[in-house]
């Protein structure tokens, strides 16, 4: 008995180690042997931070912000908040929008609007006046997590039912001033030779943009499954929005365990399959360059897939599903550097800045050359990887974060 009440006094004096309780520290000192000089949860080892701020709700949706204003989605509902000053400027408690903004890749925006889907959930959001403009519940769970557009359109991917009672996946358009507005847009071109638990298909990623030519286009990848077999064929698709017709519907593309990323530059789609990402020529629609990136001699038995792609003029960067980081120049589609064992990855092109989360560390590298410009060490209470970024004036450059703790801090990163 006199053990376990040691144990459960150890145990609780261990908790409190960073307390300024100098009778406790004496006592575990006494217990435990003499006490290192610095206490282990002493802040003077952590990146100094500019305000803690006690606000509740994920930071991880930088798309429905306004500078140092951000939407919040919290177990109860929304919370429009500045995070210079950690106030509370609106309290939104509606369920369908909360919902609705659930997924921080499953949000659209054009302007001050911006609009988010998940699942039978539908919501509008001005960052400007801080209120729901509009929202809406379908009598049915079958919005795909995305939301996608052009314009005052946007588009998510739903589940139909074909007139044999069968499923299959549809792109639907909507309009962002217009609540009741969600018509079909097209059905993929499946052959309907067979189903399984995918019905006659599925829609695994879709990318929305703006032709030269000002039409609106909607690049779609998707898979049906073949008959006799317990795989399935893969297509890219590419449909004009405007004219309401196919570019092409059913172009094959080799894949293992389908396609999820996938984004649009010029006139090239970058999408990210196994251990590479392809350069699709949306005109042509074919393959017309492969960017390995993943060295099969380091990982031989490893099954990698894209988990996160971005690009812009200069840089294509990918996140492997298994932690690593490559960055490859747009142009010549060289490999430039990489990470291993980068835990969630933020890429901010307009500051030249890779922010690498890993193990409530924050490391910020320079895009250009791969260089650790400053490194955020996380407070007694740790840091997590839900994370806001923000320009505050020129030079000035806010990140928020939240703590285990409940508390979120600001720091400011070096110009």
């Amino acid at each position: 008995m006199k053990k376990t009440f040691l144990l459960f006094a150890l145990f609780a004096l261990l908790l409190s180690a960073c307390s300024k309780d100098d009778g406790g520290l004496l006592l575990l000192s006494a217990l435990l042997g003499p006490m290192p000089a610095t206490p282990l949860c002493d802040s003077t080892l952590a990146t100094p931070f500019q305000g803690r701020f006690a606000v509740s709700g994920h930071l991880n949706n930088e798309t429905a912000t306004d500078g140092s204003k951000a939407l919040l989605v919290s177990s109860d509902g929304l919370r429009w908040t500045d995070l210079n000053t950690g106030t509370l400027l609106q309290s939104i408690t509606s369920p369908a929008a909360r919902k609705a903004f659930s997924y921080p890749d499953a949000v659209y925006r054009n302007g001050d609007v911006v609009v988010a889907a998940s699942s039978m959930h539908l919501a509008a959001f001005n960052v400007r006046t801080g209120v729901v403009v509009w929202e809406r519940t379908l009598g049915d769970c079958d919005i795909a997590k995305g939301v996608y557009g052009v314009g005052d359109q946007y588009f998510v991917t739903r589940r139909v039912t074909e007139r044999n009672g069968v499923y299959a996946h549809a792109v639907f358009v909507g309009d962002l001033h217009d609540a009741d507005r969600l018509d079909l847009l097209f059905t993929p071109s499946y052959s309907r030779d067979t189903h399984n638990w995918a019905g006659y298909g599925r829609i695994t990623a879709l990318s929305a943009f703006a032709g030269a030519d000002g039409h609106t286009y909607l690049l779609t990848a998707f898979f049906e499954p073949l008959r006799n077999s317990h795989t399935e064929a893969h297509f890219m698709a590419l449909y004009d929005a405007t004219a309401r017709a196919w570019v092409y519907e059913r172009q094959p593309i080799q894949t293992k365990a389908g396609i999820h990323r996938m984004t649009v530059a010029g006139t090239s789609a970058y999408i990210g399959v196994e251990k590479k990402v392809l350069a699709w020529d949306l005109a042509a629609g074919t393959v017309v360059d492969s960017l390995v990136f993943f060295n099969d001699n380091i990982y031989p038995n490893s099954y990698e897939t894209a988990q996160n792609l971005w690009v812009n003029d200069q840089y294509v960067i990918v996140k492997a599903s298994g932690g690593g980081v490559q960055v490859f120049d747009r142009t010549s589609h060289a490999a430039l550097y990489r990470f291993y064992l980068a835990g969630t990855v933020r890429v901010e092109f307009d500051l030249d800045r890779l922010l690498v989360f890993n193990g409530g560390l924050i490391n910020l590298h320079e895009i250009s050359t791969g260089k650790k410009l400053q490194a955020i060490t996380p407070p007694c209470e740790g840091l997590t990887e839900n994370a806001l970024v923000w320009k505050d004036g020129p030079g000035n450059i806010q990140l928020a974060v939240a703590g285990c703790a409940g508390n979120i801090y600001r720091y400011t990163l070096q110009p």
